[in-house]
């Protein structure tokens, strides 16, 4: 007779999501899912962080986060004197809150986001910290350029180092060409591109760029939510009503969680980003840079995600 043996428990794995929110509405697809996944135990969502001094992308990362069960989530406010500020012209943030005001309890939530890093960094056991940047690269210069403080008397490098298992980034488009999160900050993203110490995950522009979603949160038998409002604002705007909406953002979060390879295979080397904001790759079999490529069709990718947006 053979003996049974309980598998050890694996634990969620410790996120921090880095995010532009207010230009588009990716975004918040992306935030959605990562809640869910939060919710199934597959990660632990330390933190959400702006890095848009946008000032309605805090507020907005509030409300979702009071909305899907967690209004003391942490809450990252970029410096001004780095971080861009690219403003919602569509006008979807502005929408949410009139009908989703911050809720009470996530009010006091906002730290400044290099700081929030650190502390957060600091806690955390060595190599276990996936960070998803589904924005500029503002917030994560700043951290390498950060020196020791009452939380660790680590450099930012050190810290990423010993702390970080990996970084995900939406960025770029491989293997060459002019991708909007480069480019709005482009000292920021080649100085993080040469220097950060752990595995880089690149999901570029071209793997988002034609899975359409959103859709089905038009249909009128719906709740109000705060991802319905969103996604009805913004296709709107985008005239994307009858086609759904690009999802470079959530595409990046189903990466991070693709452990297993099933959606997306690894191509190693190392990006190169240039003063214009354009990028390019040089392939090194033995790099720890990495660009994704599509493992399966754009339409599951598609399916996956109009899933997950449903859910809430």
């Amino acid at each position: 007779m053979m003996a049974c043996h309980r598998q050890p428990a694996v634990s969620p794995m410790p996120v921090i999501w880095d995010t532009d929110i207010g230009p588009d509405f990716d975004d918040a697809g992306a935030g959605l899912i990562l809640h869910q996944l939060a919710d199934a135990g597959k990660i632990n969502l330390l933190a959400t962080v702006a890095c848009n001094t946008y000032p309605n992308s805090t507020r907005i990362l509030q409300v979702f986060n009071g909305w899907y069960g967690r209004p003391q989530l942490p809450v990252g406010k970029p410096d001004s004197a780095y971080a861009p500020l690219v403003p919602d012209n569509c006008h979807w943030t502005d929408s949410v809150l009139a009908h989703f005001p911050v809720p009470v309890q996530a009010q006091a939530t906002v730290q400044d986001a290099v700081m929030l890093y650190r502390r957060l960094l600091a806690a955390a056991a060595d190599h276990s910290v996936v960070i998803i940047s589904t924005g500029f690269f503002s917030n994560l210069a700043a951290l390498l350029h950060s020196g020791p403080d009452s939380y660790v008397q680590d450099s930012g490098i050190q810290l990423v180092r010993t702390k970080v298992k990996y970084l995900v980034s939406m960025a770029g488009s491989f293997p060459q060409g002019r991708e909007f999160n480069v480019y709005q900050d482009v000292q920021a993203a080649a100085y993080v591109a040469d220097h950060w110490p752990t595995p880089v995950i690149f999901c570029g522009f071209e793997i988002g760029d034609s899975v359409f979603t959103g859709i089905p949160l038009l249909r009128p038998d719906l709740p109000l939510s705060p991802i319905r409002q969103t996604f009805r604002i913004g296709l709107h705007c985008w005239h994307e009503e009858s086609t759904g909406h690009p999802s470079w953002d959530e595409t990046a979060v189903l990466a991070a969680s693709d452990t297993l390879h099933q959606l997306f295979d690894w191509h190693p080397g190392h990006i190169r980003i240039y003063a214009d904001g354009t990028n390019g790759w040089e392939n090194e079999p033995k790099g720890n840079q990495y660009y994704l490529v599509l493992k399966t069709s754009r339409a599951h990718l598609a399916k996956l995600i109009d899933d997950y947006l449903l859910r809430k």
